[in-house]
């Protein structure tokens, strides 16, 4: 299970939370567990999205994208995934940040 799920206005599944280790902690064989787990989270929410809209064009369902939001240690990642034309998938790393943890690390914010 993911540890959260965010809905768009058509009761969609649009985007899996997984939070990977604590501040100080961080165990490889969970992180790269649990990215796995939002990677096949992900693609099945983007079937879920196409199984709900069967008479859709192809062109729309490759427009169609969903997110995940992974923090590690001290580090947020949003990813995407999309179909593509060639009954793939396409995973990609939108953004990551480093979250300040005292107050003089405040400028990561910037």
């Amino acid at each position: 299970y993911m540890d959260g799920l965010a809905y768009d206005l058509y009761r969609n599944e649009r985007v899996a939370f997984e939070g990977s280790s604590g501040e100080y902690k961080a165990n490889i064989n969970k992180i790269v567990d649990d990215s796995t787990k939002q990677v096949s989270t992900m693609i099945a929410m983007l079937k879920g999205i196409g199984n709900r809209h069967l008479n859709a064009n192809f062109k729309t369902l490759l427009d169609t994208e969903v997110f995940g939001i992974q923090s590690v240690r001290t580090s947020i990642v949003l990813s995407e995934v999309q179909f593509k034309e060639d009954d793939r998938f396409s995973y990609r790393e939108v953004r990551s940040a480093e979250v300040p943890i005292v107050y003089e690390e405040r400028n990561k914010w910037l």
